[in-house]
């Protein structure tokens, strides 16, 4: 994935990001040092005719993560919440 330019304000909220993230992992127990991340999110918007158009969204640390990395933790996350509904993957 091509870099997006970094801006201060880029910085501090992948700053801010990566504060939340630690937060986070500690709240649940989980230990080591953080690598990449990648955030998913779901969006979606009121149009003005009330239909709702969904998307989603993906930031990654720093406005890139190396692909092979990218796709290495989404395909371990399919597999985790997968598993957790009993499915196979």
């Amino acid at each position: 994935m091509t870099p997006v330019p970094r801006t201060e304000e880029r910085i501090a909220a992948d700053a801010a990001l990566t504060r939340a993230i630690e937060e986070c992992r500690a709240a649940y127990g989980f230990a080591g040092l953080m690598g990449d991340w990648v955030v998913l999110y779901q969006e979606q918007e009121l149009k003005d005719d009330g239909d709702i158009d969904h998307g989603y969204g993906i930031l990654m640390r720093n406005g890139a993560v190396a692909a092979t990395n990218c796709v290495g933790l989404l395909r371990v996350a399919m597999h985790d919440v997968l598993e957790s509904e009993g499915r196979r993957t």
